[in-house]
């Protein structure tokens, strides 16, 4: 049977007579599209609510009317749903390139990496650094703008990879729970992680900018 960690192979099914039928992987597109859905979903409630709390003294003082204030939310939903489910997109493809890759190759140990959620975290943070790196190109941010979101997608991307191998080693101590732990500890490191990084971004770069211009005034 091939190997799949999808849930419907965990499934007891008794077959009478013959041996069960072989049961076909979902398609790649399939499982991407869905995850994609998945994403999207959880990133439109995420940009709204956040959006909610950012603009509810806005909306609390009368600055914003329930019309207005209904529609940011709306919109902010909407633009993080696009954004979160293109980015899984592009990541999750990126993932299932690697796997064909590394199957093609027999390449066990780059197959068991590219099937791990350390895989996952990789890809993401590739994506968004090339979307920061294509918006630096296009002026639409500076330099000290795109040093400090790249020292945030490192540190993004090491947290959930170090969330994950968390996970994974609490799942070889208790047998079920490195998946769920995996996924609860990545996306904490995740947070963490880009927390941390544009922390250390804005003091390095900023103040780095910072002092560079002091010093360019003093000379004049």
């Amino acid at each position: 049977m091939a190997d799949n960690n999808h849930v419907l192979r965990n499934i007891p099914i008794i077959w009478e007579g013959e041996a069960p039928p072989e049961v076909p992987d979902f398609p790649p597109a399939l499982e991407i599209g869905a995850q994609a859905v998945s994403s999207a979903i959880l990133g439109g409630i995420n940009g709204m609510v956040r959006e909610g709390m950012d603009q509810f003294e806005a909306y609390q003082t009368g600055k914003l009317d329930h019309k207005q204030y209904t529609y940011r939310i709306v919109r902010k939903g909407s633009e993080a749903a696009m954004k979160q489910g293109s980015k899984a997109v592009a990541a999750l493809t990126m993932r299932q390139g690697l796997i064909f890759a590394a199957k093609k190759m027999g390449a066990k140990r780059l197959l068991v990496f590219a099937k791990g959620s350390a895989m996952i975290s990789v890809a993401y943070g590739v994506v968004d650094q090339g979307v920061d790196t294509y918006k630096y190109f296009q002026g639409e941010l500076k330099e000290v703008e795109f040093k400090v979101q790249t020292s945030q997608n490192v540190g993004s991307t090491g947290g959930a990879i170090g969330g994950a191998a968390m996970g994974a080693l609490l799942g070889s101590a208790v047998p079920g729970l490195g998946t769920v732990m995996g996924a609860f500890l990545g996306m904490l490191g995740s947070a963490s992680g880009a927390s941390l990084g544009k922390a250390i971004g804005e003091k390095w770069f900023i103040e780095e900018e910072n002092t560079s211009s002091s010093d360019h005034s003093a000379k004049e």
